[in-house]
């Protein structure tokens, strides 16, 4: 499917379920955490090798679809954008145009002030937390 072909359906998500009881309200649901996409940019996918580029981009894709499907509060962070590692994916930027991107000069998102608060802001005690490297972007 080509990227001019992906159209995010008006569900509502969020209205439509929001007196919704789920059965185990402990685990994830779309309503109850935030989702923080952390440093997917071009030169930090470059050395990744345990999976395929176009697995990998896939997936990001499909997680970011989802994520804005049921309008999931979702925070993007970069590393160094201009000099360093690149803009945010293509793959994540169809769907958040408009979102900011919170570009760190620092490895760990938590010191970077505007990030943390972004993460903080919807107010949700759980995290969802996506990045390429886990020793690094994590």
């Amino acid at each position: 499917m080509s990227k001019s072909e992906i159209k995010i359906p008006n569900t509502n998500y969020r209205e439509r379920f929001k007196n919704f009881e789920y059965p185990s309200p402990e685990l994830l649901n779309p309503g109850n955490h935030t989702l923080v996409l952390i440093d997917h940019e071009g030169q930090m996918i470059f050395p990744v090798e345990s999976i395929s580029k176009v697995e990998l981009r896939n997936n990001i894709e499909i997680l970011a679809y989802y994520s804005k499907v049921y309008e999931i509060p979702t925070v993007l962070s970069t590393i160094v954008e201009r000099a360093f590692a690149g803009p945010i994916m293509t793959e994540i930027r169809q769907f958040y145009p408009d979102a900011p991107v919170y570009d760190r000069i620092s490895m760990n998102l938590w010191e970077d002030t505007k990030a943390r608060e972004a993460v903080i802001e919807p107010g949700n005690k759980r995290l969802v937390m996506a990045g390429l490297w886990t020793d690094v972007c994590l």
